[in-house]
């Protein structure tokens, strides 16, 4: 009896024992393997450990983790299991056995054919020849899982699906499994399909990406340009790019351009800080109060300028109508003077010779008295002027006349007799009205004006007139973003595409009766502007200069004292650039 119990306990250990072992010649070196993060894989003694990777056939992933391995008292073991293999890390030269060890399959030793090499890998795979076929399935599943919603998986080269995917293949079977994200780094590896559980491969993938910021010294809103397509504008700060090298360029009016190599890095910002150096100069150009100034034929202001221009060469101008233009070339650099004064435009001038019958009559021209008849009068500026002559007992005679450039013109006139009786003139300047009063009518009208700009705007007229009088006026429009612009270049600005228009309006200037009519003849001069402002994206406005007009109002045009109710009807130019139609109505009283 205690010989057939000793029989059964041998066979029992032979059969327990042996119940596990190195599949034969499954035992060789992975080509082409590295060890990425070889320097945390040293043994105790700080002596590099190699990689055996064990897969496992007839064993399940719970099964799978019960094993241990044991070697030489030299050799060190760091086991890892990870979806369907037993990642085994061993001291590379003092390894010479491995004793595979299971607490239900017992053990085996497995004698390594040949010495390991620092950081090299390996593969082998553990069977088990005495498990139950009959009720084990023969595929099982690999799920691959990635942390972005736009990784594209790929199992043996063959598209699966996005951030995760599943696929069912026989059991021992090899494949190669591949994560593609764009702006991460590409995962990839090999899997041996095992029994058990399905085998799981979940990966956070490491960003491939980085930002860069871009700013200015010492101005903001440059131009940014990232290997010559156009981003931004300083202070920049970009998206996500793709971790390497870029060619960051900037380019902003009056500054020279300025370009440099950036390198983005994984998960980095780049601080790129870009020093801008001055391509140009503040210039004062001076000129006559009454001319216009011009640099490079392009309308700079009346009678002085102060602002910024480029190095280099510029033509400088003052023009008056009428007159030839003062010309200037200048070349500016870093050590040229910043104030430039121009000479008085000259005048273009021809000649009058007036002659009457009869003679002695008072030459008036544009209101100035030249004189009486026969004169010639020299240099007077070409254009349109309105000559007047008068002679007591005659009717004044009152035309416009043409002077043009370096021309006489010979006028020989005949002056009619007055035959009425004229009353004689009053010491007193008060002027008997219509209805025979002689008080001054004061008048204020509402007005509102039109222009095809388009502009609308809205103001008042007050005045007071006997024969002669005076009026000022006010208008404004509804918006008034224009009045608060920076002065910033709308072309450098990054802008919404709103836009807005303001306007302002002040006149002074003479009413003249007609006669004893209610018909009142008014001209006025002061000052207007019509801005165009276009917003940027900070939410502030910058002036649009090709629709922007300043400077010199001035306004024509007529009213009607009609009773207690005035009427009126003006144009208004601001520059001779910008045109408006004004309409008013009111009230009189004396």
């Amino acid at each position: 009896m205690k010989k057939l119990l000793l029989i059964l306990f041998v066979f029992i250990s032979l059969n327990v024992f042996g119940q596990i072992k190195v599949k034969e010649n499954s035992f060789r070196k992975i080509d082409g393997f590295v060890m990425l993060d070889k320097y945390e894989h040293t043994d105790m003694n700080n002596a590099p450990m190699a990689l055996i990777k064990i897969s496992t056939e007839n064993i399940n992933a719970e099964q799978r983790r019960k094993f241990t391995f044991k070697g030489n008292l030299a050799t060190f073991f760091d086991v890892h299991f990870e979806p369907g293999e037993i990642y085994l890390y061993v001291s590379a030269a003092a390894a010479t056995f491995i004793e595979i060890i299971h607490d239900d399959y017992g053990k085996t030793e497995f004698t390594l054919p040949y010495d390991l090499c620092d950081f090299c890998g390996y593969e082998m795979v553990i069977v088990r020849p005495n498990a139950d076929y009959d009720n084990m399935p023969q595929i099982n599943y690999l799920v691959i899982n990635a942390d972005q919603d736009n990784a594209a998986i790929y199992i043996d080269g063959n598209y699966v699906g996005d951030k995760e995917a599943s696929r069912s293949f026989e059991i021992g079977s090899k494949h190669t499994w591949k994560i593609d994200c764009k702006l991460y780094h590409s995962e990839s590896g090999e899997v041996t399909i095992t029994s058990g559980d399905a085998i799981e491969i979940s990966k956070t993938l490491r960003p491939a990406y980085g930002y860069i910021n871009v700013t200015t010294n010492p101005e903001m809103n440059a131009v940014v340009f990232i290997d010559n397509e156009r981003v931004g504008t300083t202070p920049y700060k970009s998206d996500k790019m793709p971790s390497g090298t870029y060619s960051v360029r900037i380019v902003k009016e009056m500054y020279d351009a300025v370009e440099n190599t950036f390198i983005i890095e994984d998960g980095m910002t780049t601080l790129a800080e870009m020093n801008l150096s001055a391509d140009f100069m503040k210039l004062t150009v001076k000129a006559d109060p009454d001319s216009d100034i011009y640099i490079d034929s392009e309308y700079k202001g009346k009678g002085e300028w102060n602002g910024e221009v480029l190095f280099g060469t510029h033509y400088l101008e003052a023009r008056k109508e009428n007159h030839k233009p003062a010309v200037m070339k200048v070349e500016l650099d870093k050590n040229s003077t910043n104030e430039f004064v121009l000479e008085n435009p000259r005048p273009i001038t021809g000649h009058i010779d007036i002659n009457t019958s009869p003679m002695k009559a008072d030459i008036y021209l544009d209101g100035k008295h030249y004189g009486t008849t026969p004169k010639v009068i020299s240099n007077i500026i070409i254009g349109v002027h309105k000559l007047k002559l008068e002679k007591d007992g005659y009717v004044a005679l009152e035309k416009d006349i043409v002077v043009e450039e370096g021309e006489m013109l010979s006028l020989n006139e005949k002056l009619l007799e007055d035959v009425k009786q004229q009353p004689a003139k009053q010491k007193d300047d008060k002027v008997k009205s219509v209805d025979g009063k002689t008080e001054s009518v004061n008048f204020l009208t509402l007005n509102a004006a039109y222009s095809v700009a388009p502009q609308i705007s809205f103001g008042f007229t007050y005045g007071q007139v006997k024969k002669i009088g005076w009026f000022v006026s006010a208008m404004t429009g509804t918006s008034f973003e224009g009045f608060n612009v920076n002065g910033r270049s709308y072309e450098a600005a990054a802008l919404t595409g709103e836009t807005a228009s303001s306007r302002l309006s002040i006149t002074g200037g003479v009413a003249l009766r007609l006669g004893n009519s209610p018909v009142y003849l008014k001209a006025g001069a002061g000052y207007g502007m019509r801005v165009r402002a276009c917003e940027t994206i900070h939410g502030d406005y910058v002036e649009y200069t090709p629709d922007t007009y300043k400077g010199l109002e001035m306004t024509a045009g007529l009213q009607f004292n009609l009773k207690k109710i005035t009427l009126g009807v003006d144009a208004v130019t601001t520059n001779f650039k910008y045109l408006e139609l004004k309409l008013g109505v009111g009230i009189n009283w004396n």
